[in-house]
């Protein structure tokens, strides 16, 4: 690789702004390097060229970049293709926009349906990226990519709803579920999160987030309480009934 190519490496502090450093290969970047004014651009003013030009030490690292270019551009994007070598290292991936492909016709076409259809989010959007593993610098590098998309870009005040970047932290977790349990409404405890943090728009989730974790604790619940409810009942017949027998199994997930 030739030393004059340039390495861009991704800030990944919410408080830049979408700014990255860019700075020679030869040079030793730490957590304390300030690069020259010059040499800061903005995510968003990335041309296609100066994507080409990037390379990452990994493949998390590609993830971050485009998951922090889409969240200036203002959509949101999703794993897609992945390829492994015989030692299971990643040699490529890429991503895609959220609304790539169209949603499978085995789910439109459902007869005799129960609730009305989601709505479609899929819209056959081309927007990628692609990077591939090389050998002799052992950098990913850029092969593929496509900015344009077919549909259009959220504003920034709802970049921070879209599902790239929402995180439903287990401290929140953890608060909304002891409220939820003492009877308050998953609308109210939405509400006060918000206050405590001046905003619906700084909440980092969404309410539908939060009747999911909900939901999924209540099954868990709903699970382990049925068997135990049944060997109560069938243990409380056999000491009141001496001629009363049971007998139950349980495998590893007891």
């Amino acid at each position: 690789q030739n030393k004059n190519n340039i390495i861009y490496e991704l800030v990944d502090d919410d408080g830049n702004d979408g700014e990255y450093n860019i700075h020679n290969e030869d040079n030793i970047v730490n957590s304390n390097y300030i690069p020259p004014e010059r040499d800061i651009m903005r995510l968003d003013e990335l041309t296609e060229i100066d994507v080409f030009k990037m390379t990452f030490d990994s493949e998390e690292n590609g993830e971050r970049f485009y998951n922090s270019y889409a969240k200036v551009k203002g959509f949101s994007i999703r794993r897609d293709q992945l390829y492994k070598d015989k030692n299971n290292m990643v040699i490529s991936r890429s991503w895609v926009c959220s609304k790539e492909g169209y949603r499978q016709s085995k789910y439109l076409e459902v007869e005799e349906r129960k609730r009305e259809p989601k709505q479609l989010t899929r819209v056959g959007c081309h927007a990628c990226f692609h990077i591939k593993y090389n050998q002799s610098t052992s950098k990913y590098e850029v092969n593929k990519f496509f900015k344009d998309h077919n549909h259009s870009i959220i504003g920034p005040l709802g970049v921070k709803f879209l599902c790239s970047y929402r995180n439903f932290i287990s401290a929140d977790k953890a608060q909304g579920y002891v409220m939820h349990r003492i009877g308050m409404r998953t609308s109210h405890i939405m509400d006060f999160a918000a206050q405590q943090v001046g905003g619906y728009e700084n909440v980092g989730f969404i309410q539908k987030d939060m009747y999911n974790h909900f939901g999924t604790k209540h099954k868990a619940q709903v699970v382990n309480g049925d068997a135990k409810g049944a060997l109560a009942y069938l243990c409380g017949k056999a000491e009141q009934y001496p001629m009363f027998y049971y007998k139950y199994d349980v495998d590893e997930e007891n």
